[in-house]
């Protein structure tokens, strides 16, 4: 990734978690000066003030998350990027993560005319074809620096080989080859009006939500609106239908214990599915590095064959294989919990449902294959 790359992604993926700060929205407060008096007091006066207003995350709208066919996702373009940009939520359903899906479409239809900037995917395979153009070159031009050093260049040769060599700087002195089109303020002037009827038409791409990922962006995070309140994203989530099928080793209880325990540690979560475990731990995000960890919940009846074939997969893709056992709480408590949900109503329920996540523990075992020709010391 060039430097170019590295400072958008920082600028585009700044914020780890959707969330906006008071200091961005309201503006930050100023440097105090010790020594002068004046520096206090105007410190103060904006200090009171920035205290004195709203938090924004209360008076901005929040993306909106709908619930169809068991499915959660979100659909206005906003929200989506949002979601994903700050903290990494969710996937495009046409696209491979990020969802460039609509993007690429609009680009397409603006090509005729003729001001399309380059996708991403373009720009890459554009990149490709040339650095691959760029070896064959070079490839060439070493072979006819053989054959002069082995006294058999002929005339012809001794020409195209300086044809090559123009060639050769030439490649190399472009700053940068390939570029993208124009940016999004400027992409959309001059489309007559069948074209950009044509763009909204092609916006169909929707940005899907893990169960946990909703319920740790309501419960845990209040960054999302959805349309139905906290026990009964608990029950649809769950995939019960009453509070009281809910037990202690419930799948989506086991995993979303996980999954905020790692959120809450800093790990970028994402689905594991791919590579056969439950979640990816990545330090930052998808542009940034490889996810290093692999996350196993041990279920109660472990087949040790079937965790030997995972850690052959995992390691096979340079990643670490942690196995996680969940300590869960007795039948006896986790039911009397969970009728204090029920009984004391929708005012209630953040804290209650704090106090059956607090009964779980989160162990974690990397598991690695010893091989002896490499773990002798």
């Amino acid at each position: 990734m060039g430097k170019r790359n590295r400072i958008e992604n920082e600028l585009k993926h700044k914020n780890p978690l959707p969330f906006v700060i008071s200091t961005d929205y309201h503006g930050s407060v100023p440097e105090l000066y010790p020594h002068n008096p004046v520096s206090w007091a105007y410190f103060l006066y904006k200090y009171i003030r920035l205290h004195a207003k709203p938090v924004p995350q209360s008076i901005l709208p929040l993306p909106q998350v709908a619930f169809k066919d068991g499915m959660f996702f979100v659909e206005d373009e906003d929200d989506m990027h949002r979601l994903f940009n700050e903290g990494f939520f969710g996937k495009g359903h046409l696209s491979r993560s990020e969802p460039t899906w609509n993007s690429i479409q609009q680009q397409k239809l603006l090509s005729s005319q003729g001001q399309a900037p380059m996708s991403i995917e373009e720009i890459t395979r554009a990149r490709r074809e040339e650095r691959d153009k760029f070896k064959e070159l070079r490839t060439r031009f070493q072979a006819l620096e053989l054959k002069e050093r082995q006294g058999a260049l002929t005339v012809d040769d001794s020409s195209e080989k300086e044809a090559l060599r123009l060639k050769l700087d030439e490649f190399k002195s472009r700053d940068s080859r390939i570029k993208s089109g124009p940016s999004k303020e400027t992409e959309h002037q001059g489309i007559d009006e069948q074209t950009s009827k044509a763009l909204g038409a092609s916006s169909r791409e929707y940005l899907q939500l893990q169960a946990t990922e909703v319920f740790f962006l309501r419960y845990a995070l209040h960054a999302v609106d959805i349309d139905m309140t906290l026990l009964e994203l608990l029950k649809e989530c769950a995939c019960v239908g009453s509070v009281a099928s809910i037990g202690p080793r419930n799948n989506f209880v086991l995993e979303y214990v996980v999954y905020h325990h790692y959120r809450s540690l800093g790990w970028c979560v994402r689905s594991g599915i791919k590579f056969g475990s439950n979640f990816l731990l990545y330090k930052r995000g998808l542009p940034f590095s490889h996810a290093e960890h692999a996350i196993y919940i041990v279920p109660e009846q472990v087949s040790w064959p079937s965790i030997s074939a995972l850690s052959r997969v995992v390691s096979g893709v340079k990643k670490n294989l942690v196995l996680v056992f969940v300590e869960t709480p007795r039948q006896e408590v986790f039911d009397d919990l969970l009728h204090t949900l029920e009984r004391e109503g929708k005012d209630h329920y953040k804290k209650n449902l704090s106090n059956i996540f607090q009964q779980y523990r989160v162990n974690e075992l990397i598991y690695r294959r010893w091989i002896a020709g490499r773990n002798r010391d």
